[in-house]
């Protein structure tokens, strides 16, 4: 997947996808198995971010450097378990706002439908995802 590189340095991208091929039953579960593998994989790649899943979406930030990131999105693409990828935003970054984690996030129980990720700006979705993760309550945590 190609996404805008800005040179050297640290870079963060947003993409939301639908959550597809996970009956909702099993959601909790997908979600912290995603968490735990990608705290994992993300730590030897200097990879940090937050993912929450809500009302059928995933919304998730990831930072590291461009070509981590390019191959990374290329991964998740491919994850049976999304659909309709779309990266909302890509910028360069000079501090993580997600550092302290290879990755961190949870499943949203809030909300009552209506909700459409894709019309939300970057600046919108870094503001859920920063709530997610200051709301520890429902999020899995996973030190990098």
């Amino acid at each position: 997947m190609r996404i805008e590189n800005f040179g050297h340095g640290l870079h963060r991208v947003v993409y939301v996808s639908r959550v597809a091929h996970i009956p909702p039953e099993r959601l909790d579960q997908e979600v912290s198995d995603i968490i735990e593998q990608s705290s994992r994989n993300n730590a030897a790649q200097a990879l940090t971010g937050m993912l929450v899943a809500h009302e059928g979406f995933f919304i998730q930030a990831l930072e590291g450097s461009h070509e981590t990131l390019t191959a990374l999105l290329d991964c998740i693409a491919a994850d049976p378990r999304h659909d309709d990828l779309q990266v909302i935003g890509v910028e360069p970054i000079t501090e993580r706002a997600f550092g302290r984690w290879g990755m961190r996030g949870g499943r949203s129980r809030t909300g009552g439908g209506g909700f459409d990720p894709y019309a939300l700006s970057m600046a919108d979705l870094m503001g859920i995802l920063r709530v997610s993760a200051v709301m520890g309550s429902n999020s899995r945590r996973k030190a990098a």
